[in-house]
C-alpha cells in the first residue's frame, strides 16, 4: 500500500498547506484541479477539452495507486482546496519496477511559492522508503525553466531529449527533456 502521513508545509509568504495521499473521495476536486490547470498552463500535455469527467474511472485510478507499492498520488491542499497534484507510477514488469516517472500540476496562483517543492520532497521521501523504487524520472517541456530549475535543485539531471516531441500548433514544437534521479 502506498502511503505517507499528511505533512504540513508553509509557502514562502506563510500560507499553510498540507501534502497528503489522494483518496477515492477526492476525485471531483481532482478533476476540477486538472481542468483549472489545463486552462492556465502552457506546459501541460493535456489540453482542457481532453479532460473528461469520468469520475468512476478516475476513482479507480486513485484506488489502484493506493494499493500498488510503486505508485502514489499526492495532493497539496490549502484548507479544503486542492492546489497541486503529483502522480508517480513505476514500471509494471519485474525488470523495470525499480524505476518510474511522475507528473505534477500546481494551480497558477500557487506556483513559485513552494508547493511544487513540497510535493517533490514528499515524493522523494516516499521513494527512498519504498522497497521497489530506485530511480525517479520525469519529462519536462524544454522551455519550462522554473520547473527545470526545481528539478535540478533536487539533484535531477538530464538523461536525454525527445526533439519536437510536443506539437503546440502549426510549425510550433517543444522538445521534452528527460530527467532522472536515483534515490
Amino acid at each position: 500500500m502506498s502511503s505517507i502521513a499528511p505533512r504540513p508545509f508553509a509557502t514562502k509568504s506563510g500560507f499553510q498547506f498540507t501534502v497528503r495521499v489522494a483518496q477515492a473521495e477526492d476525485v471531483a476536486q481532482l478533476i476540477a484541479l486538472w481542468q483549472a490547470v489545463a486552462k492556465e498552463a502552457r506546459h501541460l500535455l493535456t489540453q482542457p477539452d481532453e479532460i473528461h469527467q469520468e469520475a468512476e474511472a478516475k476513482r479507480s485510478w486513485i484506488q489502484s495507486h493506493l494499493y500498488s507499492p510503486g505508485q502514489i498520488v499526492l495532493l497539496a491542499e490549502a484548507g479544503s482546496d486542492l492546489i497541486g497534484c503529483l502522480s508517480f507510477e513505476n514500471g509494471r514488469r519485474r525488470r523495470n519496477a525499480h524505476q518510474g516517472a511522475f507528473g505534477m500540476s500546481v494551480r497558477a496562483e500557487w506556483r513559485r511559492m513552494g508547493v511544487g517543492r513540497a510535493l517533490l520532497q514528499s515524493l522523494l521521501d516516499w521513494a527512498e522508503a519504498s522497497q521497489p523504487i530506485e530511480k525517479v524520472g520525469l519529462a519536462v517541456f524544454s522551455d519550462n525553466l522554473p520547473a527545470i530549475g526545481l528539478y535540478k535543485m533536487f539533484g535531477f539531471i538530464e538523461e536525454g531529449r525527445q526533439l519536437k516531441h510536443i506539437k503546440m500548433g502549426p510549425n510550433e514544437y517543444q522538445d521534452l527533456i528527460l530527467m532522472y534521479r536515483f534515490v
